[in-house]
This record gives C-alpha cells, structure tokens and sequence, in this order.
C-alpha cells in the first residue's frame, strides 16, 4: 500500500475547478515531477487572474479532449500566449436523431472510450513528449472521465500503483460537486437524460475499466503499444515525468 501520498488539491481558480497537478506521486522509480503535467475541467471561463497564473507557471500547452461541438459551444478562453490542441474523443454512447445517449454506467462509458479512441490517447502521449517537459494542461469538460482515462494510462506507464491513480481519481466528484447542478440543469435544456452516477467518480467503475485494459492489452504500455507507441516513446514518457528521489 502507497502510504506516502496525498491527492493533490485543485489549484484555487475563478474558473476551473477541477485544475490540479499530476506530480508528486510516487512511482515505480522515484516520484511523479511537480509542475509538468496538469488535468483539468473545461477552461472556457477562465479569468485574466487565471491566464495568468498558468503563464506564471510556464502553462502554455492545452489539450482539450472534448468534442468539436463541445469545444464549438464553449470555447477555452485563451489568448495568443497559448498553443492549442482539440483531439476529440466522444462521452456518449451514441447520437439518435440528435438525442445523446448515454451508457447505465461510467464503466461502461469508459470501455466505449477507451476501444474508440485509442489512435486518439496515443497522440495526446506523443504532444505529451514533444513538450520535452514543459508543463501542459489537459482537460474535457467535467475533467474526470476523457481526463480521468488519461491521467490514468499516464500515471500507470509511469508506474504509479492502481491505489494511487484510483484516489487521484475518485476526488473529481468532490471537486466537481458545486458545478453538478449546472450541469444537470443543462442537460435538461439539452433535453438530453444522463444517470446520475455519471456525475460522479467512484473508483471501482475506473477499476472496472483498468480490468477491461488489463484483460485485452495486459497493460497501459500493452494499450498504448497496440495504437503505436513505441517503447522507445514510452521510456521517453517517464523520463519526463518520474524524478528520483
């Protein structure tokens, strides 16, 4: 068991409320780095003070794992200073007539996107090593399940034990919690109806999930691998992310 960790709490911002760092958790070699990696909700109410405060901390690369409607309907509020990366990726089941549906479980929400959008996981890794280490901000729209899913591959090639990648996970619901109202109100303009736990972060369903990897690749790198990534890519993935200690 990890005993030497805490879940890192959400960077205090107008907008985001799910901003928070990826490093300082232990690893199979050493310690995630602090500063690098970050994962977030959607940023398209980031405020000047926000902006600010990323370019402050050398945050100039944005990933934004929603789909274009989504990314269309609500744009991240950046600037000239950023670069700017839309690799969509659905969180649905399907589209009937214009009615999203979507799956009875995040379980099953997360096996549908982690068999779709493989291609897509292996080139955010790839933006993740061509940054060479400078920090990076990924994030869809509630930044738990599209953002959940990567943190996820990324903290497991890294060696970051299932205990520790399941807590970082399960805080989003948390984090999140004040915003869900919102959220259900505009589904409900939408006309579109999503369970209520899909508004949460359970980590047995992430569990769930990181058994379905395990059963058809065997692992994150075996995942990752069967997209293209190659090994040489993925030992260049942690020597940017695990410092020793």
């Amino acid at each position: 068991m990890d005993k030497k960790f805490t879940v890192q709490r959400p960077v205090k911002m107008d907008g985001p409320r799910n901003f928070r760092d990826l490093g300082g958790y232990p690893a199979k070699k050493g310690m995630t780095k602090k500063g690098v990696f970050y994962r977030s909700d959607g940023l398209q109410l980031l405020s000047d003070q926000d902006r600010q405060w990323m370019l402050a901390h050398d945050i100039r690369c944005i990933i934004d794992l929603r789909n274009e409607n989504e990314a269309i309907r609500q744009p991240d509020a950046l600037g000239k200073d950023f670069t700017y990366y839309n690799i969509p990726m659905s969180d649905k089941k399907a589209e009937i007539d214009g009615r999203e549906i979507y799956p009875d479980s995040l379980s099953e929400l997360y096996k549908l996107i982690l068999t779709r959008h493989m291609k897509d996981f292996v080139r955010v890794m790839r933006i993740f090593i061509e940054q060479n280490g400078l920090p990076l901000v990924f994030h869809c729209a509630v930044g738990k399940d599209r953002t959940g899913l990567t943190a996820m591959l990324l903290l497991s090639v890294c060696g970051v034990s299932e205990e520790v990648s399941l807590a970082d996970y399960e805080t989003s619901a948390q984090n999140m919690e004040p915003l869900y109202n919102k959220m259900k109100e505009e589904f409900q303009s939408r006309n579109v109806e999503v369970p209520d736990d899909l508004l949460t972060s359970p980590a047995e369903e992430m569990k769930k999930a990181m058994d379905f990897l395990h059963k058809f690749w065997g692992s994150a790198e075996g995942y990752l691998k069967a997209g293209g990534l190659t090994e040489n890519e993925l030992s260049r993935l942690r020597e940017l992310f695990i410092e020793s200690i």
